[in-house]
C-alpha cells in the first residue's frame, strides 16, 4: 500500500520545487517533509526527488505525482456522491503555461472551468518550448506548449495561434528606423531581453529568422495543450 500522506509530500516538493515550499503547503516543517519523502523512497526502493534548486521529480517520482493527481480527481468525484461530500477539500490541478498565453487568453478560459468543476488551478509559468518538460517531470498535469509531439502518456489538443507585432514609440522609430524597418536596422536597434530560454531571444532582433518573423508579422507556433491520460 502507498503511504498517501508521504506521496502527497513528494508531489508538493515536485510542484513547489523545494522542501520548504511543500512544508508551507502542508503546514509542517521542512524536516518533516524530508522524513516523509525519505520513508516512501525507502519503502518503494526508488529515489523520487532529485535534490537541488529547484528540486525535481525523478521518472519514478513523476509517475507517483501523476498518480496523486488522478487520486485527487477520483476522490473529488467520489465525495460528490457521498453525504457531506461538500466538505471535501478542493482539488488542485497543476498547469504549465507560457507568459504570453497567461497575459492574454488563458485566465479567461480557465476561470469558467475552475468555477464549474470546483478545481483550483496551480499555474507554473514557463516558456512555451519548456512547458512540456514540466509535464514530463511530473510537476504539472497539463501544459500549454508549442510542441506538437505529445509527452509519453499524454494526448495533444491544438488550441490555436498567437500573432506577434513589433511595436515602438514614434521617437524610437524616428531614431532607429529613419529609412524604414529593415532587417539591418532591426539588428542595430537596442532591445529588451526576454526570458532566458524564450524562443525569441530579443525583442525585434536576435537570430535572423526571428527578425524576419517580426518584420513580416508571421504567426508564432500554434499553441497546444498536452494533458495526462487518465
Amino acid at each position: 500500500m502507498i503511504d498517501y500522506p508521504a506521496a502527497r509530500a513528494v508531489a508538493l516538493v515536485a510542484q513547489t520545487g523545494s522542501f520548504d515550499g511543500a512544508a508551507a503547503a502542508l503546514g509542517v516543517t521542512a524536516s518533516a517533509v524530508s522524513q516523509r519523502v525519505r520513508q516512501i523512497e525507502e519503502r518503494l526502493g526508488a529515489v523520487l526527488i532529485e535534490r537541488g534548486a529547484p528540486c525535481r521529480a525523478t521518472p519514478q517520482g513523476a509517475a507517483l505525482c501523476r498518480h496523486m493527481e488522478r487520486v485527487g480527481l477520483m476522490e473529488r468525484a467520489l465525495f460528490r456522491e457521498l453525504p457531506g461530500g461538500d466538505e471535501a477539500g478542493p482539488v488542485t490541478l497543476s498547469l504549465a503555461v507560457n507568459a504570453d498565453s497567461l497575459a492574454t487568453w488563458a485566465l479567461a478560459a480557465l476561470a469558467p472551468f475552475s468555477r464549474a468543476a470546483g478545481y483550483l488551478i496551480h499555474l507554473t509559468v514557463e516558456d512555451e518550448t519548456e512547458t512540456a518538460q514540466a509535464l514530463r517531470a511530473g510537476r504539472v498535469l497539463a501544459a500549454v506548449t508549442a510542441t506538437s509531439r505529445p509527452v509519453q502518456g499524454c494526448e495533444v489538443t491544438p488550441l490555436g495561434a498567437m500573432r506577434y507585432h513589433a511595436t515602438a514609440s514614434p521617437e524610437f522609430v524616428q531614431s532607429h528606423f529613419p529609412d524604414g524597418v529593415t532587417e539591418a536596422a532591426m539588428a542595430r536597434a537596442p532591445a529588451s531581453p526576454l526570458a532566458r530560454r524564450t524562443r525569441f531571444n530579443r525583442i525585434g532582433c536576435g537570430c535572423s529568422s526571428a527578425r524576419r518573423r517580426a518584420i513580416r508579422r508571421i504567426s508564432c507556433p500554434r499553441r497546444r495543450v498536452s494533458s495526462r491520460l487518465a
